[in-house]
């Protein structure tokens, strides 16, 4: 296949819907020989900040001199963005080859129209392991999904298993307790590995604890604390003393989950990698993970996040305390099956104008369900009739001393890139 027929062949994929096994998963690397054996693995879970952390890890390595695989999801613009390596995404035609193989693998063990053949996330989980495979990577970092106890990633064999902090989300699919969620996310652990345990509320750090003791894992607290400086931010952790850090991904909540990263460097470290501090350093200051508080200068200044949980809205409701705007103007669209009307009584009333235009998945809200589900929040929300349009409506209701925030969901980010031609597929 080439790139058009492998972006194709992907959208036939997306009908088998969503399983939450590991039946498919296992079998399908079967029938490729095990990719995902040829590297060290480490797998990242968590509600808020695990890609962040993914990405901070990834530089840290890569600065370190490893080849180190990233395997993220959802994508933004383009699902090359879900596959990369130290940093750059892998190549349509590096794209296609991977799915091709992947292909040839599914069609050999199930028929087109089996309902139960490989979904979009296995065949992307897939593919990411076979490039990495073929790329000769020293390590792959996984990031899960959907929980983690039977997410794609968790076929793997994890070296390192991290879980990054934990709030409400997917209730439906993990449960409506920060406990149910905290044992979802646990499934990562391995016996005899190390589970680094991130920033959490005190009793989901205990019960993690408690969880990976159970199942014969080494539980790992952080034990780090951020510090400023006159030379810049400087980072002690129960191992090392970091200074002069300047952090590539912006925001304050990015202190913890970098904290994180050094953490698992560190404990990589502990199992014969070599990670000195000049390659921690660096690799903080050169992470790349667009999409999240991601500040764009141009015509206007454009603020996109992916906040789309009441975790991540309280974050970034935050962070336009920080930056100085005499009016901001929100973009926002949601999926419907999360908690809009709480997102909103967040964030509505730090903007002046607020625009809800429609998205192309299944899933989001329409522009008027989340209107009457946050009636009487602003005095000043509208509809649009596409996001390309909310974009043109807030340049022209707004000046430079202005500032436009874009987020509510990460498909909305997607689609507003697509929009305003930052990026292509």
């Amino acid at each position: 296949m080439d790139y058009a027929e492998a972006r194709q062949y992907l959208e036939s994929v997306i009908r088998a819907g969503i399983k939450y096994d590991l039946v498919n998963i296992r079998r399908l690397l079967a029938a490729l020989g095990h990719p995902e054996r040829r590297f060290p693995v480490v797998c990242v879970a968590g509600t808020n900040g695990k890609g962040s952390v993914c990405a901070f890890l990834e530089s840290i390595l890569a600065e370190a001199g490893y080849r180190a695989g990233l395997n993220t999801s959802p994508h933004l613009v383009t699902p090359r963005e879900r596959i990369r390596i130290n940093r750059r995404p892998v190549s349509p035609g590096e794209f296609a080859s991977a799915l091709t193989e992947v292909r040839a693998a599914s069609e050999s063990g199930w028929a087109t129209d089996d309902p139960g053949r490989p979904t979009f996330f296995e065949t992307m989980t897939a593919a990411a392991l076979v490039h990495f495979r073929r790329a000769g990577a020293d390590v792959a970092i996984l990031e899960a999904g959907l929980g983690g106890r039977l997410d794609g990633t968790n076929a793997a064999q994890p070296l390192l298993s991290v879980v990054t902090r934990i709030s409400i989300d997917h209730p439906k699919t993990l449960g409506r307790s920060l406990g149910k969620i905290a044992f979802e996310k646990f499934g990562l652990a391995r016996p005899g590995r190390p589970l680094l345990i991130g920033a959490q509320r005190p009793r989901v750090a205990r019960l993690l604890v408690e969880l990976a003791r159970f199942r014969g894992a080494l539980p790992v607290r952080m034990g780090s604390r951020w510090r400023e400086t006159e030379g810049g931010l400087e980072l002690t952790t129960p191992r090392q003393r970091y200074a002069r850090i300047r952090l590539g991904l912006g925001g304050l909540a990015q202190r913890e989950n970098a904290a994180c990263a050094v953490r698992a460097g560190e404990l990589l470290a502990a199992r014969g990698f070599h990670i000195g501090k000049g390659a921690v350093v660096a690799g903080l200051a050169a992470a790349w993970w667009p999409g999240r508080l991601e500040l764009r200068h141009g015509e206007r200044r454009v603020l996109m996040d992916c906040a789309h949980n009441p975790e991540g809205v309280r974050r970034l409701v935050a962070e336009l305390d920080r930056i100085p705007a005499r009016r901001r103007i929100l973009i926002y669209a949601s999926m419907g099956d999360k908690d809009i009307r709480a997102a909103a009584r967040r964030l509505f009333p730090a903007a002046s104008k607020i625009l809800l235009p429609p998205l192309p998945q299944r899933r989001a809200a329409k522009p008027a369900e989340i209107l009457e589900l946050t009636g009487g929040l602003h005095p000043d929300v509208t509809t649009a009739a596409s996001v390309a349009d909310a974009w043109e409506t807030a340049l022209a209701s707004s000046a430079s001393e202005d500032l436009i925030v874009v987020t509510g969901s990460l498909y909305l980010v997607g689609e507003f890139k697509r929009a305003t031609g930052e990026d292509s597929p």
